[in-house]
């Protein structure tokens, strides 16, 4: 009886370990590169890498994750924080908070 409840509890963990280290987490389904209408931008966290193109300029900010919570993700880059919502249909709204934001974008990712 003890040993079919040390092989019950093994097993048990085992699976949840498994579980765990199969899913991603959120924000690392931000990782790529996404375009609108308007600019591009590359999102990188492992490198802590946000890169972009728009309005005329160029970027390359230092990425830091600041919270996710289910499909919205928030980061700060340089002095700005900026939001993004995975949709079910595989886009991204992005919203950069603070003076220069304000307006939601949706992007398209890049495909290779």
């Amino acid at each position: 009886m003890m040993r079919r409840k040390m092989l019950y509890t093994f097993g048990v963990g085992a699976m949840l370990l498994l579980l765990c280290a199969c899913g991603s987490a959120p924000h690392d389904k931000l990782n790529g590169t996404w375009t609108s209408d308007i600019m591009t931008v590359t999102i990188d966290f492992p490198n802590h890498k946000y890169t972009g193109s728009g309005f005329g300029h160029n970027w390359s900010h230092y990425l830091e994750l600041v919270s996710e919570k289910g499909n919205v993700i928030q980061f700060k880059e340089s002095d700005a924080v900026v939001m993004c919502q995975l949709e079910s249909d595989g886009t991204m709204i992005l919203t950069k908070e603070g003076s220069e934001g304000g307006i939601p974008l949706v992007m398209h990712r890049v495909k290779n």
